[in-house]
Parts: C-alpha cells; sequence; structure tokens
C-alpha cells in the first residue's frame, strides 16, 4: 500500500498474519501473502466502529457479524458479510443480478395483491397475495381442486410398441380404437388385476380346447355359462366365436344372422353340442361369477382383458388387492343379474365374457381418475382400392371420455331397443356398480385420491364435508 493511501480493514489470517487491506477490499476474496491462504475481508461496518477512524479491529479470516442486513433489490434478510442475494440474485460488488440484468426484482412487500396474505383453506398455511398452489397439500387456493398426480409413463416407448402391434393387428381387426396407457396415480402394484387377466386368458382357451376336442363333457362346459330366458321360449342357436359379443339368440337367426367364424370352431356351429341328446341348461349362482372368465373368442378375450389392464389395474393401484379381489367378482355378478332380468322374458341363451365386470372397473375409473389422461389408438386399414393403406392416430384423452364413450353406445342401443347380440344391460349394471362403490369408498373416507375424485373435481372445496380435505389421511391406508 502506498504511503498517501488512508488505512482501510486491518484483518488477521489464521497463520497468525496481519494485513491491511484498502477500503475497497470490503468483501472481496484475498490471499494471504504469508500461509497462501483465501479468506473473504469483511466490510468496515462489521469491522467495529474504530476502523471508519482507521484504527480497525482485528478479526480472523472468514468470520462475520452477528448484525444482518436486507437485499437492496429484494428486501430479503441477508447476513453482515454476504454480497450474492440468494433470494433474487443481486450482487451488492457488481449492483447486478445473476444473468446479467441490472433491474432488481420487485420486493416482496409488493408481491401480495392487495396487501392481503392468501391463507390455504385446507391446512390453513399463509402464502403471498398472488400464490396460486399450497404446496403443504397441492391444493389450488382459489378453486380447492386439487394438483393432479400423474403416472409416469413413457409415452414415445409406449406409442412405438403399439405403432408396431397395430400394423399387424390391423390386418385382422380392421377398425379399432382402445386404450393403450394411462397416466392415472396409484401407490400399489395391481397384482390382482395382473392375476385375474392370466387366469381368465386360461380358463377361456382351457374352454375352447376343451370344446372343441370334447376332452369335457358338454353339460359341464354349458353349466359354466349364464343361462337366462325362458326354457320354453325359442332357444339359442349358437354363441358366436370371434367377435365381441355376449350372446346370441333366435331373433338374429330368423333375421338372417350367419356367424362369421363358423368355420373356426364347430362346437359352436353345433345345436347338439349346447343342450346334447337330454341335458337341459339352467341357471346356476355360481354362473354368475364363472361366465366372466370365460369369452367367445379371441377378439372377445383381447378387447375386455386390455380394458381391464389399462383402467382396471389403475383402480387395483388405489384401492388396493383385497379390494379388488372382492368387489370384480361383485361387478361381475352385477351385472349378470342386470342381463338376467332385462332378458327374463326372452327365449333361453347363454351369455359369457368378463365385460359386467370389466365395465364396473370402469365406472370406479370414471369416479377416482376423472381428469387423468389416457392415451389412445384408432386404426382402420382400408380396402383394395387404397392398397390397404393403413390410417392410424395415436392420442391422449381425459379419462371421463374414454369411459363415457363406449357407455353411451350401451346407453343408445338400450334405448332404442337394438337387438345387437350383446348384453348391453349387464354393461349398465357392471357401470352403475362401480359409480355406487366408488362413491361409497370416498364418502366413507377408506379411499382418499387427494382431491382428484369426480366429486371434488366438480364442487371443488364444497366436496371437503362429503369426501374430506386433500391432505386428509384415509383411515388406515396411505394417500395415494
Amino acid at each position: 500500500m502506498s504511503v498517501g493511501e488512508p488505512e482501510g480493514i486491518r484483518v488477521r489470517c489464521t497463520c497468525g498474519a496481519k494485513l491491511r487491506m484498502p477500503a475497497s477490499a470490503a468483501g472481496r476474496r484475498v490471499k494471504c501473502p504469508k500461509c497462501g491462504a483465501v479468506f473473504r475481508v469483511p466490510s468496515a461496518a462489521s469491522a467495529g466502529d474504530g476502523e471508519a477512524a482507521g484504527v480497525g479491529a482485528h478479526t480472523t479470516a472468514g468470520a462475520t457479524d452477528s448484525m444482518g442486513k436486507a437485499c437492496p433489490a429484494c428486501g430479503a434478510p441477508m447476513t453482515a458479510d454476504a454480497i450474492l442475494c440468494i433470494e433474487c440474485g443481486y450482487n451488492l460488488t457488481t449492483k447486478k443480478r445473476i444473468g446479467g440484468t441490472d433491474r432488481p426484482r420487485p420486493k416482496l412487500a409488493d408481491q401480495t395483491q392487495g396487501g392481503q396474505p392468501r391463507t390455504c383453506p385446507c391446512c390453513g398455511k399463509t402464502y403471498p397475495g398472488n400464490s396460486k398452489i399450497c404446496v403443504a397439500c397441492g391444493i389450488d387456493l382459489r378453486t380447492g381442486r386439487s394438483v393432479r398426480i400423474a403416472q409416469d409413463v413413457d409415452v414415445d416407448r409406449v406409442y412405438i410398441n403399439a405403432e408396431r402391434i397395430i400394423r399387424v393387428l390391423s390386418w385382422i381387426i380392421g377398425f379399432g380404437i382402445y386404450p393403450i396407457a394411462s397416466e392415472a396415480f396409484g401407490t400399489r402394484r395391481p397384482y390382482v388385476v395382473r392375476s385375474i387377466t392370466i387366469v381368465t386368458i386360461a380358463a377361456s382357451i382351457w374352454f375352447w380346447s376343451a370344446a372343441i376336442s370334447g376332452s369335457a363333457e358338454p353339460e359341464a362346459l354349458l353349466d359354466l355359462m349364464l343361462w337366462s330366458g325362458r326354457s320354453d321360449a325359442p332357444a339359442v342357436t349358437a354363441v358366436e366365436v370371434g367377435q365381441d359379443q355376449d350372446y346370441v339368440d333366435q331373433a338374429d337367426a330368423e333375421d338372417g344372422y350367419e356367424d362369421p367364424a363358423a368355420e373356426e370352431d364347430e362346437f359352436y356351429d353345433d345345436e347338439s353340442a349346447f343342450y346334447g341328446d337330454e341335458h337341459l341348461p339352467a341357471y346356476h349362482p355360481r354362473q354368475l361369477v364363472s361366465h366372466a372368465f370365460l369369452h367367445a373368442g379371441l377378439i372377445h378375450l383381447a378387447g375386455n382383458m386390455l380394458f381391464l389392464m389399462i383402467l382396471g389395474s389403475r383402480v387395483n393401484a388405489v384401492i388396493g388387492n383385497v379390494g379388488t379381489l372382492v368387489v370384480y367378482p361383485l361387478f361381475a355378478a352385477v351385472g349378470g343379474l342386470a342381463h338376467m332380468h332385462a332378458t327374463a322374458d326372452g327365449p333361453l341363451h347363454p351369455m359369457l365374457g368378463a365385460s359386467g365386470a370389466v365395465m364396473g372397473m370402469a365406472g370406479m375409473y370414471l369416479v377416482f381418475f376423472p381428469l387423468d389422461k389416457v392415451h389412445m389408438a384408432i386404426w382402420q386399414r382400408w380396402g383394395l382400392l387404397t392398397w390397404f393403406r393403413l390410417s392410424m392416430k395415436l392420442f391422449a384423452v381425459r379419462g371421463f371420455w374414454v369411459v363415457l364413450f363406449y357407455i353411451a353406445f350401451d346407453v343408445v342401443v338400450v334405448l332404442l331397443g337394438w337387438t345387437s347380440g350383446v348384453a348391453h344391460w349387464a354393461h349398465l349394471g357392471g357401470f352403475l356398480a362401480g359409480v355406487a362403490v366408488a362413491l361409497g369408498l370416498l364418502g366413507s373416507r377408506l379411499i382418499s385420491c387427494k382431491g382428484g375424485d369426480l366429486v371434488t373435481t366438480v364442487l371443488g372445496r364444497w366436496a371437503w364435508p362429503l369426501v374430506g380435505k386433500p391432505n386428509r389421511p384415509p383411515k388406515g391406508l396411505p394417500l395415494p
């Protein structure tokens, strides 16, 4: 330091060396010439009143004063020796914010709307007036609706695999619209839905092979299907194989109905195989469940199992494996009873397929995850004039659109009284049962979707007296 330069700041290094620094070095990092240690020079104010007169007080390297200060840009509290505001990035030495701009952030006092803070109506935590989301319970501070938690889905991989499968499948199924993935979030692994899918596939394959090979008595196979209608009325002629239908009655045959899979499976084309020489099928209570594990063909089986895996597995992840093991056969039975009631005066006919149980799971999905995205695939394989060109689109929609799209078809058919060979009443019965069970679980607080359910989505915070607050843990169960 030159002779004419006024005294600045005197500091002492940890090695014992006494150093004298100019006032302009305050807040900067310097290197001790004796030991090479690097430390920050404290400000003149933090060194004591004597330093202002050039006397200076001794301090160790890196020491800070207990007195704080406020950031001149945003007003956030800072330590006495700090030169960078961690709130807004303002550098007190360069008078600029990190990023090269010298425009300071608004002060904290200016971040409230009308100077009034906002309190979360769910947990009571207070936020600045312009806050929108409560980070404690994850709800919108204005509407009370929950911020949805989505399952991590590798969309690119799902779409690539779906395209590969559809390019081959479209030669068998010319037109289709099916779900391929769901973003609904749950904490449990859907072991029961996976097990049901495996058992259903195995049971259906056994059913077909036993019917074709004759390894099982026809009467035993008939008793596994759900029988409905009057035995004194004209009976069914065949159960369609390879189509997404549950039963075919005599009226369809009289209208010129032809089984497109008649050449595929002689068992279903032979009426005597249904009834035998002496056996007359009849209803048994066990059929309300057993029919849900049998299917009339590959397409029928694949369609139901796809819906069960995409939608049902997400419901399983929320209500747990024990709950799924209870509700799935319940939905199958309710769907079967609804079909029996609707066709009680018709001819005796069998009904088989998991559609009623699957639509029950879809009804629960509608209540639990109305806004979570479902990824869909739609395709059309055109005819010879276009060289069998394939048109395909993969897209994502809200879950309620998917469920309502499929259930709307059943409602229209039932209202118009169409005869299509599909057990539409079984679909509707299972669906309504699923909605009722889901609402009951929400109302009893046994299950919580943290505010993403249908009731809270529609009513906002007004739904809390009915289904509980989003941050309220369910009885004995963790939040999904």
